[in-house]
């Protein structure tokens, strides 16, 4: 953790990190946990939990600003590439693993007009409108060319809706599911999109190339290309993964089966980003397909230990990103432009409504079931900026150093006005919209190890309304009927053409639940979600 810093110049001499500091940072992160379990235990969702983390991590910053000298400053600063190489992939690790694949895949439409066409919209009304306003001499960005102005629509389009899905997700909220599907659906990918889009508007600033309009196509293509080839990278290496615990004996090792699954999973991410690659898009699918076929093929015990590993992993990592950027607060050295954050925030309120509402209309024009008023709003409501944007900004490089400043401290600002302005707001409006299901139609939050069961599935498509696809019911109520594959999917769809070539070809070779896994655990499973439906009434 010695490595952790924001300045933009790098320090030659990195230094001991010291006891003193290590127990400094151990503290902080106790004082978090303890903030996280207050919260949840009072219920007191208008300080978010990454909100607390902030306050602690500026409190901290100032007594050690006001305590200590320089260079006890310089061991609690923020390097991007800790971020990008050490904590962000535990963090999308646990999102993808233990996400419902079901609820992702039925929206899946929905979800990439969210977070593909809608960053891309989000980017370039930002961009362009923090290039009008550096025209207008309004703010120290370049003036000279939008990259600058595009690299920071970039990075401040990347969406972070923890407190936002933290409170959706309580059963006491009852929620509809669609909702948590969209917004969780999109803040993942979205993160992927923006950062993929930061680096090809930086390599074109580092290029000194003059960006013109016919470049945007290019620009297109190649997001296109890095996304393609990094899903296949995640995809591969995610089955070759599979394969080797379903080979080999390791699953009566458990210590070097959670140990195999930790080097795949940082492997997968190093090996995009040394191709040139997006390590979050690959380390994403990688996620999922571990989960739909890897989790088969481990034991009982590493099972439970790896799902909780990687939660803990994710979260502390959540954890010493907010208070790293609490602490940086009074860290930085850079100067602040209270202009550009005034600007920046009105930018990003406008450009997250170019995003949710024209493209909730685009996606309600295949939707059996439709993304009402209410939810649109919520999603717009839903558009807090985080970790992802501060740690590009901190890899600026190309430009004006006043610009490169500027950007840093207007992101940091717009975060935290976000997280505690939005964040803190969110069970508000949640109440004020009435977004709560009735009790005849609120479902349950499934065990992730039920997520295959096709008799869950079909129960929760009834539940909660369906999603993009139509999906046939069965034909007699049989329980063998609730797990064939032609009597859940319409024949002749790419789902059940899909179901076929995996059940036939895929499973036996990599690992997966079977007809039999879940002729054998229907029955219980079914039993249990209908004593927690019970306990809801």
């Amino acid at each position: 953790m010695a490595d952790l810093r924001v300045d933009i110049e790098p320090r030659d001499d990195p230094g001991n990190f010291g006891a003193e500091h290590a127990l400094l940072l151990i503290l902080l992160l106790f004082l978090c946990t303890v903030s996280g379990y207050i919260i949840r235990q009072k219920n007191f969702y208008y300080l978010p939990e990454s909100g607390a983390h902030m306050l602690i991590g500026i409190v901290a910053g100032g007594f050690i600003r006001l305590l200590s000298s320089k260079s006890d400053l310089a061991y609690i600063q923020f390097n991007p590439s800790v971020f990008f190489f050490v904590l962000l992939p535990p963090i999308i690790f646990e999102a993808g693993y233990t996400m419902k694949k079901k609820r992702f895949f039925e929206n899946v439409f929905s979800i990439l007009c969210y977070a593909i066409l809608g960053t891309f919209i989000s980017t370039f009304v930002i961009g362009f409108l923090t290039y009008g306003a550096a025209k207008m001499g309004m703010i120290s960005i370049d003036a000279t060319s939008p990259l600058q102005a595009l690299l920071f629509g970039s990075l401040i389009s990347s969406v972070d809706p923890v407190a936002t899905l933290a409170i959706i997700g309580k059963p006491e909220m009852q929620c509809d599911p669609l909702l948590y599907s969209l917004v969780f659906g999109e803040s993942v990918l979205n993160d992927a999109v923006a950062i993929v889009l930061f680096h090809v508007f930086n390599k074109y600033q580092g290029s000194h190339e003059e960006f013109v309009g016919s470049d945007l196509g290019w620009v297109l293509l190649e997001f296109l290309g890095i996304s393609f080839f990094s899903v296949l990278v995640g995809i591969c290496v995610g089955l070759v993964c599979s394969l080797v615990f379903k080979k080999t004996n390791i699953s009566s090792y458990h210590t070097y089966e959670v140990e195999l699954l930790f080097l795949f999973t940082f492997g997968c991410f190093a090996l995009a980003e040394i191709w040139k690659l997006s390590g979050v898009v690959a380390l994403f699918f990688f996620a999922i397909t571990l989960s739909h076929y890897n989790y088969y093929n481990m034991s009982e015990q590493s099972k439970i230990s790896s799902t909780y590993v990687f939660e803990a992993l994710a979260k502390g990592s959540e954890s010493l990103v907010f208070l790293y950027m609490g602490i940086s607060v009074f860290a930085s050295k850079a100067t602040w432009d209270i202009i550009f954050l005034i600007l920046g925030i009105i930018f990003c309120i406008f450009g997250r409504a170019c995003n949710i509402f024209p493209m909730s209309l685009l996606a309600n024009l295949r939707r059996r079931k439709k993304i009402s008023k209410k939810m649109q709003f919520v999603m717009f409501f839903a558009g807090l900026r985080g970790a992802v944007s501060y740690a590009l900004s901190t890899q600026l490089t190309a430009g004006n150093k006043r610009g490169i400043e500027a950007i840093q401290t207007t992101t940091m600002g717009i975060i935290i006005c976000t997280t505690f302005i939005l964040g803190g707001s969110t069970e508000y409006v949640l109440n004020r919209l009435d977004m709560k299901r009735g009790a005849d139609t609120a479902s349950v939050t499934p065990n992730p190890n039920q997520e295959n069961a096709y008799a869950y599935q079909l129960h929760e498509d009834y539940a909660s309304g369906g999603g993009e696809s139509t999906e046939a019911a069965t034909a007699n109520g049989s329980l063998t009927s609730y797990f064939l594959p032609d009597s859940i999917v319409q024949r002749g769809s790419a789902h059940y053409w899909w179901r076929r070539f995996d059940d036939t070809y895929m499973k036996p070779v990599f690992g997966g639940d079977t007809v039999l896994t879940r002729l054998a655990e229907s029955s219980d499973n079914i039993e249990l979600e209908r004593d927690q439906e019970l306990s809801y009434t």
